[in-house]
Protein backbone atom coordinates (compact mmCIF):
# COMPACT_ATOMS: atom_id res chain seq x y z
CA UNK A 1 0.00 0.00 0.00
CA UNK A 2 0.70 3.43 -0.88
CA UNK A 3 -0.38 5.47 1.92
CA UNK A 4 0.74 9.09 2.36
CA UNK A 5 -0.03 10.45 5.96
CA UNK A 6 -1.57 13.34 4.08
CA UNK A 7 -1.12 17.20 5.35
CA UNK A 8 -2.59 20.87 4.39
CA UNK A 9 0.91 22.59 4.97
CA UNK A 10 2.57 21.18 1.85
CA UNK A 11 2.62 22.64 -1.66
CA UNK A 12 0.23 20.75 -4.25
CA UNK A 13 2.79 18.47 -6.01
CA UNK A 14 0.96 19.04 -9.59
CA UNK A 15 3.35 19.02 -13.08
CA UNK A 16 1.12 21.24 -14.08
CA UNK A 17 2.39 24.37 -11.59
CA UNK A 18 5.82 24.12 -13.08
CA UNK A 19 5.29 27.73 -14.58
CA UNK A 20 5.09 29.30 -10.64
CA UNK A 21 7.54 29.94 -8.23
CA UNK A 22 9.29 26.68 -7.09
CA UNK A 23 7.39 24.67 -9.48
CA UNK A 24 10.79 23.76 -11.33
CA UNK A 25 11.34 21.27 -8.17
CA UNK A 26 8.25 19.72 -8.43
CA UNK A 27 8.73 17.17 -11.43
CA UNK A 28 12.33 16.22 -10.41
CA UNK A 29 11.16 15.36 -6.88
CA UNK A 30 8.01 13.27 -8.29
CA UNK A 31 10.53 11.38 -10.80
CA UNK A 32 12.30 10.34 -7.63
CA UNK A 33 9.68 8.51 -6.01
CA UNK A 34 10.11 4.90 -7.61
CA UNK A 35 13.80 4.69 -6.94
CA UNK A 36 12.95 5.71 -3.30
CA UNK A 37 9.93 3.33 -3.17
CA UNK A 38 12.24 0.28 -4.55
CA UNK A 39 15.12 1.25 -2.03
CA UNK A 40 12.49 1.64 1.38
CA UNK A 41 11.29 -1.77 -0.11
CA UNK A 42 14.88 -3.38 -0.12
CA UNK A 43 15.84 -2.12 2.89
CA UNK A 44 12.36 -3.54 4.58
CA UNK A 45 13.31 -6.55 3.39
CA UNK A 46 16.83 -6.60 4.62
CA UNK A 47 15.89 -6.07 7.86
CA UNK A 48 12.94 -8.15 8.09
CA UNK A 49 12.78 -9.76 11.34
CA UNK A 50 10.28 -12.61 12.79
CA UNK A 51 7.45 -10.46 14.76
CA UNK A 52 4.23 -10.40 16.02
CA UNK A 53 1.61 -7.42 15.45
CA UNK A 54 -0.87 -6.97 18.12
CA UNK A 55 -3.70 -4.33 18.40
CA UNK A 56 -6.14 -2.89 20.94
CA UNK A 57 -8.80 0.07 20.83
CA UNK A 58 -8.49 3.30 22.60
CA UNK A 59 -10.23 6.80 22.63
CA UNK A 60 -8.95 9.74 21.62
CA UNK A 61 -11.30 13.22 21.63
CA UNK A 62 -9.05 15.15 18.84
CA UNK A 63 -11.42 14.96 16.08
CA UNK A 64 -14.61 16.72 16.28
CA UNK A 65 -16.97 16.85 13.44
CA UNK A 66 -16.78 19.51 10.89
CA UNK A 67 -19.73 19.52 8.85
CA UNK A 68 -20.54 22.95 10.47
CA UNK A 69 -22.92 26.36 9.51
CA UNK A 70 -21.96 29.70 9.87
CA UNK A 71 -25.40 31.09 11.70
CA UNK A 72 -24.97 34.90 10.32
CA UNK A 73 -25.19 33.59 6.79
CA UNK A 74 -26.36 29.93 6.86
CA UNK A 75 -23.13 28.92 4.43
CA UNK A 76 -21.74 25.45 5.22
CA UNK A 77 -18.40 25.71 6.54
CA UNK A 78 -15.46 23.04 7.38
CA UNK A 79 -15.26 23.96 10.82
CA UNK A 80 -16.46 22.51 14.76
CA UNK A 81 -19.83 21.23 14.84
CA UNK A 82 -20.34 20.54 18.13
CA UNK A 83 -24.22 19.04 18.01
CA UNK A 84 -22.85 15.92 16.48
CA UNK A 85 -20.13 13.83 18.02
CA UNK A 86 -17.17 12.67 16.33
CA UNK A 87 -15.31 9.07 16.19
CA UNK A 88 -13.11 9.12 18.92
CA UNK A 89 -11.31 5.65 18.20
CA UNK A 90 -7.70 5.03 18.17
CA UNK A 91 -6.69 1.87 16.99
CA UNK A 92 -2.94 0.88 17.76
CA UNK A 93 -0.56 -1.39 16.65
CA UNK A 94 2.21 -3.06 18.34
CA UNK A 95 5.09 -4.90 16.38
CA UNK A 96 7.35 -6.84 18.96
CA UNK A 97 10.30 -9.40 18.12
CA UNK A 98 11.03 -12.35 19.74
CA UNK A 99 12.36 -10.82 22.93
CA UNK A 100 9.12 -8.86 23.91
CA UNK A 101 10.62 -5.84 22.30
CA UNK A 102 8.68 -3.16 20.89
CA UNK A 103 10.29 -3.02 17.34
CA UNK A 104 7.23 -0.81 15.49
CA UNK A 105 3.93 1.17 16.92
CA UNK A 106 1.21 1.66 13.93
CA UNK A 107 -1.84 4.29 14.88
CA UNK A 108 -4.94 4.55 13.14
CA UNK A 109 -6.97 7.74 13.47
CA UNK A 110 -9.08 9.68 11.37
CA UNK A 111 -8.88 13.45 11.76
CA UNK A 112 -8.24 16.07 8.61
CA UNK A 113 -4.74 17.65 9.22
CA UNK A 114 -5.78 20.85 8.87
CA UNK A 115 -4.07 22.56 12.11
CA UNK A 116 -2.62 25.50 10.30
CA UNK A 117 -4.76 27.26 7.63
CA UNK A 118 -3.79 29.35 5.23
CA UNK A 119 -1.77 32.04 7.10
CA UNK A 120 1.25 29.17 7.79
CA UNK A 121 3.77 29.69 4.99
CA UNK A 122 5.96 26.18 6.42
CA UNK A 123 6.04 22.75 5.40
CA UNK A 124 4.27 20.74 7.97
CA UNK A 125 3.17 16.76 8.20
CA UNK A 126 0.47 18.38 10.57
CA UNK A 127 0.12 16.31 13.97
CA UNK A 128 1.03 13.13 12.13
CA UNK A 129 4.45 14.69 12.49
CA UNK A 130 4.93 15.51 16.39
CA UNK A 131 2.91 12.66 17.37
CA UNK A 132 5.07 9.85 16.04
CA UNK A 133 8.14 12.13 17.44
CA UNK A 134 6.51 11.41 20.98
CA UNK A 135 5.47 7.97 20.44
CA UNK A 136 9.18 7.17 19.11
CA UNK A 137 10.67 8.84 21.92
CA UNK A 138 9.22 6.54 23.97
CA UNK A 139 8.84 3.41 22.68
CA UNK A 140 11.95 3.71 20.41
CA UNK A 141 10.67 1.86 17.83
CA UNK A 142 9.46 3.06 14.27
CA UNK A 143 5.90 4.56 14.51
CA UNK A 144 3.92 4.69 11.36
CA UNK A 145 0.31 6.49 10.95
CA UNK A 146 -2.12 5.41 9.24
CA UNK A 147 -4.63 8.07 8.52
CA UNK A 148 -8.31 6.68 8.92
CA UNK A 149 -11.81 8.02 7.38
CA UNK A 150 -11.77 11.65 8.58
CA UNK A 151 -13.79 13.10 5.41
CA UNK A 152 -16.19 14.59 8.09
CA UNK A 153 -13.61 15.32 10.80
CA UNK A 154 -11.25 18.18 11.94
CA UNK A 155 -8.97 18.97 14.65
CA UNK A 156 -9.79 20.81 18.04
CA UNK A 157 -7.58 23.85 16.87
CA UNK A 158 -7.76 23.72 13.20
CA UNK A 159 -6.74 26.43 10.50
CA UNK A 160 -3.76 28.61 12.47
CA UNK A 161 -1.47 30.53 11.37
CA UNK A 162 1.18 28.53 13.46
CA UNK A 163 2.33 25.27 14.25
CA UNK A 164 1.83 25.31 18.33
CA UNK A 165 -1.45 24.03 17.36
CA UNK A 166 0.29 21.06 15.38
CA UNK A 167 2.33 20.40 18.32
CA UNK A 168 -0.04 20.09 20.08
CA UNK A 169 -2.57 18.33 18.82
CA UNK A 170 0.20 15.58 17.92
CA UNK A 171 0.54 15.32 21.40
CA UNK A 172 -2.82 14.77 22.34
CA UNK A 173 -2.73 12.06 19.78
CA UNK A 174 0.45 10.57 20.51
CA UNK A 175 -0.16 10.65 24.11
CA UNK A 176 -3.46 8.47 23.48
CA UNK A 177 -2.05 5.96 22.04
CA UNK A 178 0.94 5.74 23.92
CA UNK A 179 -2.17 5.26 27.22
CA UNK A 180 -3.55 2.47 24.96
CA UNK A 181 -0.35 0.65 24.10
CA UNK A 182 0.58 0.56 28.03
CA UNK A 183 -2.95 -1.01 28.38
CA UNK A 184 -1.88 -3.81 25.94
CA UNK A 185 -1.07 -7.26 27.75
CA UNK A 186 2.08 -8.95 26.66
CA UNK A 187 2.42 -10.28 23.06
CA UNK A 188 0.96 -13.91 22.32
CA UNK A 189 -0.72 -14.18 25.22
CA UNK A 190 -4.68 -13.93 26.15
CA UNK A 191 -6.47 -12.71 29.32
CA UNK A 192 -8.61 -15.35 30.25
CA UNK A 193 -10.97 -16.46 33.14
CA UNK A 194 -8.77 -18.55 35.44
CA UNK A 195 -11.97 -19.05 38.75
CA UNK A 196 -13.37 -18.08 41.54
CA UNK A 197 -10.54 -17.09 44.70
CA UNK A 198 -12.38 -16.93 48.24
CA UNK A 199 -11.64 -13.62 49.80
CA UNK A 200 -13.91 -11.57 51.50
CA UNK A 201 -16.33 -11.49 48.80
CA UNK A 202 -15.87 -14.47 45.68
CA UNK A 203 -13.09 -13.22 43.70
CA UNK A 204 -13.19 -13.81 39.80
CA UNK A 205 -9.39 -13.75 38.81
CA UNK A 206 -8.49 -12.96 35.16
CA UNK A 207 -4.46 -14.09 34.13
CA UNK A 208 -3.00 -14.11 30.74
CA UNK A 209 -1.67 -16.81 29.41
CA UNK A 210 -0.16 -18.12 26.07
CA UNK A 211 -2.08 -18.21 23.29
CA UNK A 212 -2.02 -21.91 21.62
CA UNK A 213 -1.59 -20.37 18.51
CA UNK A 214 -0.78 -17.04 16.18
CA UNK A 215 -2.28 -16.74 12.98
CA UNK A 216 0.08 -16.02 10.68
CA UNK A 217 -2.45 -15.40 7.73
CA UNK A 218 -2.19 -12.53 4.96
CA UNK A 219 -4.38 -12.61 1.92
CA UNK A 220 -5.80 -9.64 -0.02
CA UNK A 221 -8.58 -8.58 -2.08
CA UNK A 222 -9.14 -5.62 -4.66
CA UNK A 223 -12.64 -4.64 -5.45
CA UNK A 224 -13.45 -2.12 -8.10
CA UNK A 225 -16.92 -0.30 -7.22
CA UNK A 226 -19.04 1.06 -10.06
CA UNK A 227 -20.30 3.93 -8.58
CA UNK A 228 -22.79 7.03 -9.95
CA UNK A 229 -20.99 10.64 -10.85
CA UNK A 230 -23.14 13.56 -10.01
CA UNK A 231 -23.91 16.07 -13.66
CA UNK A 232 -20.34 17.55 -12.77
CA UNK A 233 -19.77 20.51 -14.86
CA UNK A 234 -18.24 20.05 -18.07
CA UNK A 235 -14.45 21.75 -19.31
CA UNK A 236 -15.45 24.13 -21.15
CA UNK A 237 -17.50 25.46 -18.38
CA UNK A 238 -15.02 25.41 -16.04
CA UNK A 239 -12.23 27.02 -18.40
CA UNK A 240 -14.86 29.89 -19.11
CA UNK A 241 -14.97 30.47 -15.05
CA UNK A 242 -10.81 30.50 -14.80
CA UNK A 243 -11.05 33.12 -17.50
CA UNK A 244 -13.18 35.38 -15.53
CA UNK A 245 -12.60 34.35 -12.28
CA UNK A 246 -10.02 37.40 -9.81
CA UNK A 247 -9.87 35.79 -6.31
CA UNK A 248 -6.81 33.14 -6.02
CA UNK A 249 -9.19 30.79 -3.80
CA UNK A 250 -11.44 30.89 -6.31
CA UNK A 251 -8.90 29.90 -8.74
CA UNK A 252 -7.74 27.22 -6.54
CA UNK A 253 -11.59 25.92 -6.22
CA UNK A 254 -11.79 26.61 -10.11
CA UNK A 255 -8.21 24.35 -10.66
CA UNK A 256 -9.53 21.44 -8.41
CA UNK A 257 -12.67 20.81 -10.32
CA UNK A 258 -10.70 20.83 -13.64
CA UNK A 259 -8.46 18.23 -12.32
CA UNK A 260 -11.56 16.31 -11.46
CA UNK A 261 -12.96 16.77 -14.87
CA UNK A 262 -9.98 15.93 -16.63
CA UNK A 263 -9.43 12.82 -15.01
CA UNK A 264 -13.43 11.76 -15.06
CA UNK A 265 -13.31 12.49 -18.77
CA UNK A 266 -16.90 11.76 -20.18
CA UNK A 267 -17.73 9.05 -17.90
CA UNK A 268 -21.23 8.77 -15.77
CA UNK A 269 -19.91 6.03 -13.40
CA UNK A 270 -16.86 6.03 -11.60
CA UNK A 271 -14.45 2.94 -10.73
CA UNK A 272 -13.87 3.25 -6.84
CA UNK A 273 -11.30 0.79 -5.86
CA UNK A 274 -11.78 -0.60 -2.41
CA UNK A 275 -8.19 -3.06 -0.82
CA UNK A 276 -8.69 -5.14 2.05
CA UNK A 277 -5.85 -6.74 3.25
CA UNK A 278 -6.63 -9.90 6.22
CA UNK A 279 -3.21 -9.74 8.28
CA UNK A 280 -4.20 -12.25 11.02
CA UNK A 281 -7.08 -11.96 12.95
CA UNK A 282 -7.16 -8.66 11.44
CA UNK A 283 -8.54 -6.41 8.29
CA UNK A 284 -6.88 -3.70 6.99
CA UNK A 285 -9.06 -2.10 4.37
CA UNK A 286 -8.22 1.11 2.24
CA UNK A 287 -9.52 3.18 -0.61
CA UNK A 288 -8.25 6.09 -2.94
CA UNK A 289 -11.07 8.69 -1.67
CA UNK A 290 -11.90 10.21 1.73
CA UNK A 291 -15.12 8.65 3.40
CA UNK A 292 -16.80 9.93 5.91
CA UNK A 293 -16.34 8.52 9.68
CA UNK A 294 -19.40 6.34 9.25
CA UNK A 295 -17.55 4.31 7.02
CA UNK A 296 -15.14 2.82 9.46
CA UNK A 297 -17.80 2.53 12.47
CA UNK A 298 -19.88 0.88 10.43
CA UNK A 299 -17.21 -1.62 9.47
CA UNK A 300 -16.55 -2.53 13.23
CA UNK A 301 -20.06 -2.69 13.96
CA UNK A 302 -20.44 -5.26 11.44
CA UNK A 303 -17.28 -7.17 12.43
CA UNK A 304 -17.28 -6.94 15.81
CA UNK A 305 -14.81 -9.71 16.41
CA UNK A 306 -12.32 -8.95 14.25
CA UNK A 307 -9.74 -5.61 14.40
CA UNK A 308 -10.73 -3.41 11.67
CA UNK A 309 -7.86 -0.51 10.50
CA UNK A 310 -9.43 1.97 7.91
CA UNK A 311 -7.07 3.78 5.42
CA UNK A 312 -7.95 6.79 3.22
CA UNK A 313 -6.43 8.29 0.08
CA UNK A 314 -4.42 4.81 -0.59
CA UNK A 315 -2.73 3.82 -3.83
CA UNK A 316 -3.90 6.85 -5.17
CA UNK A 317 -6.19 9.89 -4.68
CA UNK A 318 -10.06 10.45 -5.85
CA UNK A 319 -12.43 12.04 -3.61
CA UNK A 320 -14.78 12.27 -0.53
CA UNK A 321 -17.49 9.63 -0.01
CA UNK A 322 -20.01 11.52 2.12
CA UNK A 323 -23.22 10.24 3.96
CA UNK A 324 -26.32 10.56 2.09
CA UNK A 325 -27.81 13.48 3.99
CA UNK A 326 -24.59 15.75 3.30
CA UNK A 327 -26.10 15.97 0.10
CA UNK A 328 -29.47 17.57 1.14
CA UNK A 329 -27.31 20.57 3.03
CA UNK A 330 -24.62 22.86 1.92
CA UNK A 331 -21.33 20.69 3.04
CA UNK A 332 -18.07 21.02 1.05
CA UNK A 333 -17.64 17.40 0.75
CA UNK A 334 -20.91 16.91 -1.22
CA UNK A 335 -20.41 19.72 -2.74
CA UNK A 336 -17.38 19.09 -4.54
CA UNK A 337 -17.12 15.62 -4.58
CA UNK A 338 -17.86 14.25 -8.41
CA UNK A 339 -19.47 11.09 -6.45
CA UNK A 340 -23.57 11.11 -6.02
CA UNK A 341 -25.48 10.56 -3.22
CA UNK A 342 -25.59 6.95 -1.90
CA UNK A 343 -21.98 6.51 -2.59
CA UNK A 344 -20.60 5.96 0.87
CA UNK A 345 -23.39 3.54 1.67
CA UNK A 346 -22.82 0.89 -1.90
CA UNK A 347 -18.89 1.22 -0.78
CA UNK A 348 -19.45 -0.29 2.54
CA UNK A 349 -21.58 -2.48 1.32
CA UNK A 350 -18.97 -4.01 -1.19
CA UNK A 351 -16.35 -3.41 1.15
CA UNK A 352 -18.17 -5.98 4.10
CA UNK A 353 -18.99 -8.48 1.27
CA UNK A 354 -14.92 -8.65 0.89
CA UNK A 355 -14.13 -8.76 4.32
CA UNK A 356 -16.54 -11.38 4.59
CA UNK A 357 -15.18 -13.30 1.58
CA UNK A 358 -11.95 -12.97 3.41
CA UNK A 359 -13.22 -14.12 7.25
Amino acid sequence: MLHPSHTHSSPPYARRHADRPGGHLIAPYLDSWPDMCCDLLAAARAGAFPGVLGWAYGKCSLAFNRDSVDASSGRGICGINLDRAADDTVLVGRITDDDGRTRGVLVNYACHPVSMGGANKLLSPDYAGPMRNLIEQETSGLCLFLHGASGDLTPRRSYEALPDAAEQNGRELGFAALATLSGMIPPSRSLDYQGIEESGTPLGVWGTQEKSTVSSLLEAECVKVELPLKDYPPREAILAKMQTCKERYEMERLERMLAIRDRLGDRLVGTFPITVWRVGDAFMVSTTGEPYSHYQKELRQRFPGSTVAVLNLTNGATNYLPEADAYQQDNYPARVTEYAAGCLEGVITETAAAMQRLS
